[in-house]
């Protein structure tokens, strides 16, 4: 299916010095919630000080560029693409970009969920996406 609604999770190592996080990740999350208004994509990310998760949803042409673009960012390093699929409705639909700070407590969840990625399991995903829900931040 070439139109509709397309998504894309995916986990990197994060190539920030500590002193830089803070402002590097306010320079991420503003710039991702313009152009993602601008690209009809919503989603969630969440940062553990170590690693990024994020879930982008929206029309294949603008998550393939975000794909190509995010590989390309100097910010992340060791980029594993956990799930592309067809998706039947959004998950994040009221989102550009939801975020809710950084969170140490993510780090053992992502442990935990690479181990199913590692086994081959769904589960680990569908971990991930209801961790990221659950992290954002309500209306």
């Amino acid at each position: 299916m070439r139109n509709g609604l397309h998504s894309w999770l995916y986990l990197s190592a994060s190539n920030l010095n500590v002193s830089e996080e803070p402002l590097a990740i306010h320079q991420i999350v503003d710039t991702s919630r313009a152009r993602n208004v601008d690209m009809d994509v919503t989603g969630a990310l969440l940062f553990s000080g170590t690693r990024f998760v994020q879930f982008l949803e929206g029309p294949l042409e603008s998550i393939s560029s975000l794909q190509a673009s995010i590989k390309r960012d100097a910010r992340h390093r060791d980029i594993i693409s956990l799930s592309v699929r067809v998706l039947r409705a959004r998950q994040f639909g009221k989102w550009a970009l939801a975020y809710n700070g950084e969170s140490a407590f993510v780090e053992k969840v992502l442990d935990k969920a690479m181990a199913h990625h590692a086994r081959g399991s769904r589960d680990g995903m569908d971990s991930l996406i209801k961790l990221l829900k659950q992290f954002s931040p309500t209306d």
